[in-house]
């Protein structure tokens, strides 16, 4: 005779096993396992279990809390390019610095768009829970993607798009994107659900620049326009072109936080709220207005899971090499809890970029910009640098993003198959 087991016991068996593909494969061996398997509940609580923020386990089994993943994204590939993604897993375990265990290209089809505009053609953000969102902003695209699950969730075409061309018809290359994925915590399923923004600027009189949003929310399965919903006031000298005011960003507290520097007499972080549908603003560090930081070579991120975090380049005199130091905003909101941690890195040749900081590995990713474009890891007790073997197009342009195991189901299709725009 069969003995069934109880529920509650095969989820806490089921929960202990870090690898997707694995319990995907589960699913198959009986009816109440693959109901356990595929709640919200259950992938909420595996994430829990099993996610470390790039080597900094929280509540991690010791199967996993040496490994480290990272998803390196192609931004502005030629037509030669059809590996987009490439996934790197790292083993600390290893005595050498570049501890590199795996490394492997994921192509989708749904991305093989090929176009001459000079704009990032692909954006990847990390909206949580494993889940990315992809943006082509020249054909009006946009996807959720969890590449543990290879599932794919196309969303449908804003009905904005038109009219902001119309409005606006210069404003293709002023536009940026991002997203979240949360939990319904008092639901009795703990469904998941999600917004994505497509944001758009213009410039305005008197020294304003305008934000409208096109914003989609998976509860209404709609887009809905946020017309001038925000300004920021522009002086000074810019530091960049208008592209390139955002190109980075991180999801904390329900927010999404960039930096921003519209001139180089006011550099700040922006934030919106998914909730409220806000935007706000928190103060840097007072010493980036000294003048000897390059905000456009900075780079914000999370520190500890838990506090917003910048990473500061100090540029030289001659500017041929910076030192990039970390600053922790200790209580969120709160400008004048900026600490600088006693990390320094640096000398760094002038000709490297920062492309991701992550404290729990003490690792930072750099990438020229000559002809070599590739991507390297930066140790940030030494300062040893060394090539990973990813990148060569001349034009090609990086994202690094953190990468966890995630069973959270978008109910889309396989990312393999081809999808129409």
């Amino acid at each position: 005779m069969e003995v069934e087991l109880p529920k509650d016991l095969i989820r806490l068996i089921l929960v202990k096993i870090p690898e997707v593909k694995f319990l995907v494969r589960l699913k198959l061996v009986s009816k109440s396992w693959k109901v356990v398997i595929c709640s919200s509940r259950f992938a909420a609580e595996h994430h829990a279990k099993h996610y470390y923020y790039c080597g900094g386990v929280v509540g991690g089994s010791s199967n996993n809390k040496f490994l480290s993943s990272f998803l390196v994204v192609r931004t502005c590939p030629n037509p030669e390019v059809v590996d987009f993604f490439t996934l790197i897993s790292m083993d600390k375990r290893t005595d050498t610095m570049n501890y590199i265990s795996e490394k492997k290209n994921i192509y989708m089809p749904y991305l093989d768009c090929r176009n001459e505009v000079t704009y990032p053609t692909t954006l990847a953000i990390d909206a949580g829970f494993g889940v990315y969102c992809l943006f082509e902003f020249n054909t009006n695209r946009v996807a959720l993607w969890n590449p543990s699950m290879r599932e794919l969730k196309v969303l449908p075409p804003s009905p904005f798009y038109s009219v902001i061309e119309t409005t606006y018809p210069d404003l293709r290359q002023h536009v940026y994107g991002f997203g979240h994925v949360g939990q319904h915590r008092n639901d009795d399923d703990g469904s998941f659900s999600y917004k994505v923004a497509r944001l758009i600027i213009r410039r305005g009189p008197e020294q304003f620049q305008y934000f409208s949003m096109e914003l989609y929310s998976s509860t209404t399965n709609a887009w809905k326009l946020l017309s001038d919903c925000y300004r920021v006031e522009y002086y000074g000298i810019t530091q960049r072109r208008n592209s390139e005011w955002f190109v980075e960003g991180t999801n904390l507290n329900g927010r999404f936080h960039w930096l921003a520097w519209f001139s180089t007499q006011d550099p700040h972080i922006i934030w919106f709220d998914y909730n409220t549908e806000e935007f706000g603003r928190i103060e840097v560090p007072g010493v980036v207005l000294e003048g000897r930081y390059n905000v456009a070579g900075s780079h914000i991120t999370i520190f500890d899971h838990r506090f917003i975090c910048l990473v500061l380049n100090r540029t030289t005199r001659k500017r041929r090499r910076f030192y990039l130091e970390v600053w922790v905003l200790r209580e969120y909101g709160m400008g004048k809890s900026w600490t600088k941690e006693e990390c320094m890195v640096g000398p760094i040749p002038g000709d490297m970029r920062l492309k991701g900081y992550w404290n729990s590995i003490q690792r930072l990713f750099l990438r020229d910009i000559d002809k070599r474009n590739r991507l390297y890891l930066c140790d940030c007790q030494s300062s040893r640098i060394e090539n990973l073997g990813i990148g060569s197009d001349e034009w090609e342009e990086m994202m690094v993003l953190p990468y966890t195991e995630s069973l959270v189901s978008l109910n889309g299709n396989s990312d393999e198959t081809r999808t129409e725009s």
